[in-house]
């Protein structure tokens, strides 16, 4: 190896080397500022160096916002319903339930289906309550929900529409391709624990995305419209 190979290589190893030690610095610094729920109201939580670990993770794809154990439980929990219509005169629509829905939500255990699980937590939109607060489908809130949420994932809703419309046309070979595909998500609301028998709080059926496919086109954000709870429509996601 040529004198500049040695000097190369002995340099790249410096390099590896500072670059392990920054590493058994950062990450426990990282995961120790972001202890948001703690911290929060700490003076020094908002410092250059609590500043600095997040950026830096931000930028080079490390941030570690995990938690071992959840301080909270979700209280309402969401189901994606997917909708199939057809423009002919006297064709019944065909609703295709989430295999993650129970069949008896009293008496069920769920075991596999965690990738389907997973990826359709990604589209699941459900309202932020608080404890005891009523939920308005008719609110601008909600607008804001579905429209935000539908904008930011949009190839994940279209997607998985497409998915769906798929997967029953493999089951019904016969059939064409749908003129109209919806997705709706199933609200329950969890209730405070107490004595007896008790039940999830069905919040409805809520529209959420409305696709017009030909055969199966390209995930394109101009093909989807968001429902718009207020005025009862579905509307341009991009007008």
């Amino acid at each position: 190896m040529s004198r500049l190979g040695q000097k190369v290589n002995a340099l790249a190893r410096v390099l590896l080397g500072l670059f392990i030690l920054w590493q058994l610095v950062y990450l426990p610094l990282v995961n120790a500022f972001n202890l948001e729920a703690t911290l929060a109201s700490s003076r020094w939580y908002e410092s250059w160096l609590a500043r600095g670990t997040r950026s830096l993770g931000e930028a080079t794809g490390q941030e570690q916002p995990w938690q071992l154990f959840a301080p909270n439980l979700v209280e309402v929990i969401p189901f994606t319903v997917v909708e199939l219509f057809w423009d002919e005169p006297g064709t019944p629509g065909v609703a295709l339930l989430s295999d993650n829905e129970p069949t008896d939500r009293r008496h069920f255990f769920r075991v596999g289906q965690f990738r389907l699980r997973r990826a359709e937590t990604v589209l699941e939109v459900a309202p932020l309550l608080e404890p005891g607060e009523a939920f308005d489908a008719e609110s601008a809130t909600w607008r804001d929900t579905i429209r935000s949420r539908v904008a930011r994932e949009w190839v994940g809703f279209q997607a998985y529409m497409r998915w769906r419309v798929l997967g029953y046309l493999r089951q019904h070979p016969r059939r064409s391709w749908p003129d109209e595909v919806r997705l709706h998500v199933r609200l329950y609301r969890i209730p405070p624990p107490r004595p007896g028998l008790w039940d999830w709080l069905d919040l409805g059926l809520h529209p959420m995305v409305q696709w017009r496919p030909r055969h199966g086109d390209a995930l394109m954000p101009g093909g989807l419209k968001v429902y718009d709870p207020i005025t009862g429509v579905f509307e341009d996601l991009y007008p």
